[in-house]
């Protein structure tokens, strides 16, 4: 597993420098970019995202309104209660694909601490670093940024 941590630099050259010594250093880092002076949301990455509390959210409520109408739709033309293994059953076959739209919408969501440090960095025309890296060396890859002037580091 990986994560992301983005850091915002005063100076352009101290944000590209950092980032080249990220990619060739034994940090084991998978990779990192910097970003001039600006950070799109287009260019916030899959960690960035809000697509997996939104996948939880569309599984949930995809399933529950799956099993409510199918409680509705089907009480009323069988003339009989539905037994609750048939609407546990709905709602199990929904989940996935509440999962599914719920993951696609929240895709485009930037999480909001990620989209106020881009207008920030924007604003103050800082150059952001976006480096992913294993859990395992979190800790000492923040405090790298720190040691290298991030005036801001964030970990999503």
């Amino acid at each position: 597993m990986s994560s992301m941590i983005y850091g915002s630099f005063e100076k352009l050259g101290v944000g590209a420098r950092f980032a080249d010594d990220l990619n060739r250093g034994d940090r084991a880092t998978t990779w990192a970019i910097a970003h001039g002076r600006h950070l799109r949301e287009e260019e916030i990455q899959l960690a960035g995202t809000l697509s997996v509390p939104y996948g939880i959210i569309g599984a949930f409520v995809v399933a529950s309104m799956s099993a409510s109408m199918m409680w509705l739709v089907m009480f009323p033309f069988l003339g009989a209660p539905l037994p609750w293994a048939a609407l546990w059953c709905f709602f199990v076959a929904a989940l996935p694909f509440g999962a599914l739209a719920g993951a696609i919408a929240g895709a485009a969501e930037c999480r909001p601490m990620l989209a106020s440090l881009a207008v920030r960095s924007e604003t103050a025309r800082r150059t952001v670093v976006t480096a992913e890296i294993p859990h395992r060396s979190i800790t000492s890859t923040v405090r790298a940024f720190r040691i290298a002037g991030a005036a801001e580091v964030t970990v999503a």
